[in-house]
């Protein structure tokens, strides 16, 4: 029998890793506001995608590390997972800690694809949502790979400054979603 947990981790590995997804600077330039209309829902500034894509960098070379410490400390403090793979939602940095620990530990050769990824301000210089897809391939054996394809939705939050590593950041996750795509049964 399968541990219940094994699909959740694989669908926030794939959340994780799509957080981290570069995306060609063509297709990430942003776009203005027709005139009479706000900002909401429009791309970032470029002053913005650069502080949002340090973020991204930082979780993906914590990602590629296995480095469940400098990964957690992206999310805010009172950040929540859910995930349609589980049953459960997880709530609060430390429980994220603890499920990238374990996740690295039972899976420490899985490999994540980017299809794509795209962000929209939700609220002025202070909420960003990114959609995204990706492809999780999680070892199982010794010669078989399950591919796990996934949307994602992670919301970015700004906040103040903080360390990670030797980067200085100021935005955080405050929320990840992610679920199984329903590709070609």
């Amino acid at each position: 029998m399968r541990h219940p947990v094994k699909p959740f981790l694989l669908a926030l590995c794939g959340v994780l890793l799509i957080a981290c997804a570069r995306v060609p600077a063509v297709a990430q330039q942003p776009a203005q506001a027709p005139a009479g209309r706000s900002e909401v829902m429009m791309e970032p500034s470029a002053d913005l995608l650069k502080e949002i894509d340090a973020a991204r960098t930082a979780f993906a070379e914590a990602y590629m590390k296995h480095d469940a410490l400098t990964l957690s400390a992206l999310y805010h403090p009172d950040a929540a997972f859910a995930g349609t793979l589980h049953p459960y939602w997880m709530e609060g940095k430390g429980s994220i800690e603890r499920l990238w620990t374990y996740y690295f530990g039972a899976y420490p050769d899985a490999k994540m694809v980017f299809w794509s990824s795209s962000l929209r301000v939700l609220s002025p210089d202070s909420v960003v949502v990114q959609y995204g897809t990706a492809t999780m391939g999680m070892p199982e054996g010794r010669d078989r790979t399950r591919n796990v394809h996934m949307r994602l939705t992670i919301v970015w939050i700004r906040a103040p400054r903080y360390e990670v590593g030797s980067r200085s950041l100021q935005w955080r996750i405050a929320h990840m979603h992610g679920s199984e795509a329903p590709l070609f049964r």
